[in-house]
This record gives structure tokens, C-alpha cells and sequence, in this order.
């Protein structure tokens, strides 16, 4: 695959960046960070927009997606945008994700229900 041009989007600003086939999503971040020291890699989120839907680039796949799909419909450039993880909106993107949603999966501890083995359907209170 021919790398892509890419042209990436903050506020008034803008970063041109070229996407190959090997581009990862930590290198466009540390570039980023290297040309816009508010943003950190933990601290951004990376996006296109197709029509009416948002889409995040959350991966090393969604990013090289988003390139094939540049270099299918003969497009000029990649346009992707960048904000804070703070700066979401309430839609949803295209993947099913709610842009408001954590998307790190939480463990929540809970203590076994205390049961009467002698009458097995019947749960103890505490």
C-alpha cells in the first residue's frame, strides 16, 4: 500500500502526517505530542468523519481502515481530527460505541450471597 496523506485537525490547527501500511496509532500520538505539547498519548482521541458518523481510531486496524478506505475511493487526503478525551460529544460513532462510555472494562468485587444448604433455595441475610 502506498502511504496516505493525512492531514490531522485541532481547533484552527493543522498537522500533515503520512500513513503506511506499518503506521501504528502510539506513533500519530507521539508525533502529535510532539507537535502539540497540550495533548498527551493517554490524554487524545483520534477520529474521522464519514457522512454523519464519527469514527474513533482507536487502533492500529481502525487507523490502516480508515488509509484502505482513503486510497479506495481515490480520495486526496485522510482527514482526521484529534481533542481531548474530555472534549467527547453525546453521538455515537459508527462502531457502537458510546462516545460517552468508558471503554476500559471495570471489575466490581461482591461477596458470595450466603446460602442454607439445607434449604438450598434460600439465601441467608447477613
Amino acid at each position: 500500500m502506498k502511504p496516505v496523506s493525512a492531514v490531522i485537525c485541532h481547533k484552527e490547527d493543522t498537522l500533515f502526517y503520512r500513513i503506511g501500511l506499518k503506521e501504528s496509532v502510539a506513533n500519530m500520538k507521539a508525533s502529535i505530542c510532539s507537535s502539540w505539547c497540550e495533548f498527551s498519548p493517554l490524554s487524545m482521541e483520534i477520529f474521522h468523519i464519514v457522512g454523519d458518523q464519527l469514527k474513533v481510531n482507536q487502533s492500529d486496524f481502525d487507523l490502516q481502515s480508515a488509509a484502505l478506505f482513503t486510497l479506495f475511493h481515490n480520495l486526496p487526503t485522510l482527514q482526521l481530527h484529534v481533542r481531548h478525551k474530555s472534549e467527547r460529544s453525546s453521538s455515537k460513532s459508527s462502531r457502537i460505541i458510546d462516545i460517552d462510555q468508558p471503554r476500559s472494562s471495570e471489575i466490581i468485587f461482591f461477596e458470595k450471597p450466603r446460602v442454607d444448604y439445607d434449604v438450598t433455595n434460600k439465601v441467608k441475610e447477613p
